[in-house]
């Protein structure tokens, strides 16, 4: 059950149908039921993961598919992506540490989650490799090193869509043009872009919506972690985490460098 399903089987706006899947949030009761009603599965078993599976005179549909897994505790195995039709899964639980508040995908808001309790999503091992397509990252202590959060805006869609669910993976090797999960100071806070590195102390902050114009910035001759905007304004430059999730498909690829070339012509006739 996609975030467009789950908005139109319950009445909820889709930002609030992504922080299901995300984990950001649980449903009520109600909402539940409605859950439960549209994927022919038990309420139950949806609230807390025991007794049977299938709804009464049905046959169950997986909850979960084509979207992130979602919720803490039991609550998370409603959303599991790869559950099937109801067989077992072997493979171990994982727990995410999960942003409260997610990252601003756009710059002019502030989303800042220091002094937040940081949550945590209960995920399938089986399904963050299907979802990463590889093995999931582990630090020298065996610990899972990704963070699951949700842009906050729309600056980086159509790839990540104002309340979506992104996973990133901290002291990940940097990559230039990738997204990256940032802190830019008190002012701005936790933010979502790509980071391009020009050289010479420049760099670009870049949203994939293609209506949104490149941060530019420079860094400060005194100060080499601070950079300066074309304004003045000052960025405590910090990289949280590089994204790894959603996956950028051929397709996407392609759109993307479409959209930076129509946006270079763009700047060269201005």
């Amino acid at each position: 059950m996609d975030a467009d399903t789950l908005s139109s089987v319950t009445g909820v706006d889709k930002s609030t149908a992504y922080r299901w899947l995300s984990g950001g949030s649980t449903p009520y009761r109600k909402y539940k039921a409605a859950i439960s009603d549209a994927a022919g599965v038990s309420l139950e078993w949806l609230e807390t993961g025991e007794g049977d599976r299938d709804a009464p005179g049905g046959e169950s549909e997986p909850v979960g598919a084509g979207s992130a897994p979602a919720g803490t505790g039991t609550a998370a195995r409603a959303y599991d992506t790869g559950g099937g039709t109801g067989a077992a899964r072997s493979s171990a639980l994982v727990l995410v540490p999960t942003a409260p508040y997610g990252h601003a995908a756009s710059l002019d808001r502030t989303v800042d989650n220091t002094d937040a309790e940081e949550r945590v999503t209960t995920y399938h091992e089986d399904t963050l490799r299907q979802m990463l397509g590889g093995d999931v990252p582990r630090d020298a202590d065996g610990r899972v090193s990704l963070r699951l959060s949700f842009a906050v805006g729309d600056s980086m869609a159509p790839f990540i869509p104002d309340g979506a669910p992104f996973l990133f993976v901290p002291e990940a090797t940097f990559v230039d043009g990738a997204r990256y999960a940032l802190w830019l100071g008190p002012s701005q806070a936790d933010v979502i872009k790509r980071i391009e590195v020009l050289g010479g102390g420049v760099v670009h902050l870049v949203s994939d919506n293609p209506a949104v114009r490149r941060k530019v910035l420079r860094a400060s001759p005194d100060e080499p972690e601070v950079f300066l905007d074309e304004d003045g304004e000052t960025y405590d430059l910090t990289i949280r985490g590089r994204v790894v999730w959603p996956l950028d498909t051929p397709q996407a690829v392609v759109g993307q460098i479409a959209d930076r070339l129509t946006e270079f012509a763009q700047r060269m006739l201005r």
